[in-house]
């Protein structure tokens, strides 16, 4: 693997220039050399960043329980096979709704954003007449253009959301920041990129099923948080803080014990799980009986899953214990070559 080493001005430039493309996006992509100048570039942030703080527009695909299942960002698909952030998301003025948010590449005939889910790299469902997403008009309501005479007149799938909805019951929604806090959902910082739509942290990137703040399916209550009990193995991955009290040692011993009985063998752990029975009524010899039958009880368990090492022992025992044959039981074999030495004597 080939590793590139850069120099701490290099690294420098390096950030400079995507910070620069976060807050550009396309906008220099017909300029000479496809860059802004420096002045270019201030006068840019001036203008159009300004704008494009004051009025920002929140773009999310929701579901009828007024979830927003993806919150839309620069690098989300459009319908038309593009990005969100090729499509005309600055205004100086916002327009009266419904808004659009037309394509802004040559040649395509996107009037407006649509966000459809993909099942797999990129792949968005099939329409209903067998037809593939990208073989339908990338104007709505997306007509069928598979040559052949397709009578499809819009593109409908039977695909369901995680959320439990079709694909047709969710809707795009283009709000303001007021109309987005007037429904409850987060609006993050004011940030002077490009085309975020409805980024407003790291957990936007995940879908609605799984995010836990108000865009999304929403934290548990606290009252269920606080009375579900801890589980002890969670106590090493938890801060000291959120192990209350005196429970606290407690959920730690018995978490370190459970840690030690995964780390050892199954022979050790019948043997520990012996001892501890029979140590609980003080009687010496039952512990040495238990750890006993823990031996031969482990000894039988990797016979039976392992009949070659079983036979291996078995040819061990002939050859040096007089034609004796193990029977699987560990110390069976020398016990019996002693018992025959004995006689013999």
């Amino acid at each position: 693997m080939e590793h590139i080493r850069l120099s701490s001005q290099a690294v420098a430039d390096v950030d400079a220039y995507i910070e620069y493309k976060r807050i550009v996006g396309d906008a220099d992509k017909d300029l000479p050399g496809g860059i802004m100048q420096p002045d270019e570039y201030e006068e840019f942030k001036k203008t159009v960043v300004k704008d494009r703080i004051t009025n920002r527009l929140y773009v999310s695909w929701t579901n009828p329980d007024d979830m927003d299942c993806k919150l839309v960002g620069p690098e989300t698909i459009c319908f038309c096979g593009h990005r969100y952030k090729q499509h005309k998301t600055d205004f100086k003025e916002l327009p009266a709704k419904p808004i659009q948010l037309p394509c802004q590449q040559r040649g395509c005939r996107c009037s407006t954003y649509r966000y459809v889910p993909t099942v797999s790299a990129m792949t968005m469902p099939r329409c209903s007449c067998k037809h593939l997403a990208g073989e339908h008009d990338a104007r709505t309501p997306h007509q069928c253009r598979k040559p052949g005479g397709c009578a499809c007149r819009a593109y409908r799938t039977s695909y369901r959301c995680e959320c439990g909805f079709t694909v047709a019951d969710h809707g795009m929604l283009v709000e303001t920041r007021d109309e987005r806090l007037q429904r409850g959902k987060p609006v993050g910082k004011v940030v002077p990129y490009a085309a975020m739509g409805g980024i407003t942290g790291f957990s936007s990137l995940m879908d609605g099923y799984m995010r836990l703040d108000d865009s999304g399916i929403g934290a548990p209550p606290r009252q269920e948080l606080e009375s579900s009990p801890l589980p002890r193995e969670c106590a090493y991955f938890m801060p000291p803080s959120q192990l209350r009290g005196t429970t606290r040692p407690a959920v730690l011993h018995d978490a370190k014990q459970a840690g030690r009985a995964r780390a050892q063998g199954p022979h050790q752990r019948l043997t520990a799980a012996a001892t501890q029975s029979a140590a609980a009524t003080g009687d010496a010899r039952e512990v040495q009986q238990s750890k006993d039958g823990a031996r031969q009880a482990a000894a039988r368990t990797g016979a039976r899953a392992s009949p070659g090492a079983s036979a291996a022992r078995s040819t061990a025992g002939r050859s040096s214990g007089g034609g004796t044959r193990s029977t699987g039981g560990m110390g069976c074999v020398q016990h019996k070559a002693d018992a025959h030495s004995k006689t013999k004597k």
